[in-house]
């Protein structure tokens, strides 16, 4: 059944999945060809590895030969992403690969990397974890590390960094960012990996994008579909129509959402928010062109 949405899906973790378990021909989001488009951010996260660069490299490298064996396109580019119906964009999941180097961040640009997402679950060099014992903020790596992004036209990404350092991060940056899975910590105030009002409304100053993420525990309530629709509700009536898109997480959380098996069912997430009367042009934009126009913008290198 061909699916009536495209779809951009700003965050998963199959790369690290298939890297780990073996898998070599399997996605999450393998339900690409029912969508009329579908764009994918594979993150690789290699904090805790005795050597983060080399898992990196070694898992993107993996990836790239499976998106070539599934006939993927990499998107590097604003040409690309104008013209690729069905394409992966590839994200670092945490300064930890860089090992404190703007050297190693070029490299991986090199290797198709347009999405950097500054921490983890761990303090690093760039800066404080939202599981911070202490919160110090962005550090000096990371303010270089920001504008290099800036400069490469790789996204800066603010998905679980400390409260202090989104803040610096969002004062820092001259380009557009995004949370790329994160949902409202007013709607589900026990897990601190989600966002506060204050710093939703702070991505609408820049224009950014938050991401809706499928991970149960992320969600609350009744961990299902009216659980899901709730944090975009709430985003809605902060003003952020413009802002918010889908971040599921896919193969990098333990349960989703009663009912969700993959890609197939976030056409259930939309034809739900029209039944919640939102008009097709807000559901569209949630679903694809938010996060579309996004990386289209910030793609173009170099804004000096």
């Amino acid at each position: 059944m061909r699916l009536a949405y495209p779809i951009f899906d700003a965050h998963c973790d199959s790369a690290v999945k298939r890297s780990l378990d073996g898998e070599e021909n399997q996605f999450r989001c393998s339900d690409m060809l029912c969508f009329p488009a579908y764009l994918q951010v594979f993150a690789v996260c290699a904090e805790g590895k005795a050597n983060a660069f080399s898992f990196t490299e070694e898992t993107i490298l993996r990836l790239l030969r499976s998106l070539r064996k599934n006939d993927i396109t990499v998107v590097k580019g604003r040409q690309e992403i104008f013209d690729t119906q069905r394409g992966a964009i590839l994200a670092i999941e945490g300064a930890d690969a860089l090992h404190g180097s703007l050297a190693a961040l070029r490299h991986f640009y090199r290797r198709g990397v347009r999405v950097l997402t500054l921490t983890w679950n761990n303090d690093n060099d760039a800066a404080s974890s939202v599981t911070a014992v202490q919160d110090n903020g962005l550090k000096p790596f990371g303010r270089r590390l920001i504008r290099e992004c800036e400069a490469l036209g790789i996204t800066v990404d603010l998905s679980h960094i400390s409260d202090k350092a989104f803040f610096e991060a969002a004062n820092h940056s001259r380009r557009r960012v995004i949370c790329s899975h994160s949902n409202s910590r007013t709607v589900c105030p026990d897990f601190k990996r989600n966002i506060t009002d204050s710093q939703f409304k702070t991505l609408i100053k820049l224009r950014g994008v938050a991401g809706i993420n499928l991970c149960a525990d992320f969600c609350g309530l009744g961990r299902d579909m009216r659980a899901v629709t709730a944090h975009i509700e709430h985003f809605c009536a902060l003003g952020g129509e413009k802002n918010i898109g889908i971040g599921t997480d896919f193969d990098g959380v333990s349960e989703l959402p009663k009912g969700c098996d993959g890609a197939r069912w976030l056409h259930e997430l939309f034809e739900a928010l029209l039944r919640l009367n939102y008009p097709e042009k807000t559901v569209r934009a949630i679903a694809f062109k938010n996060f579309y126009e996004l990386f289209y913008e910030n793609m173009k290198k170099s804004i000096a």
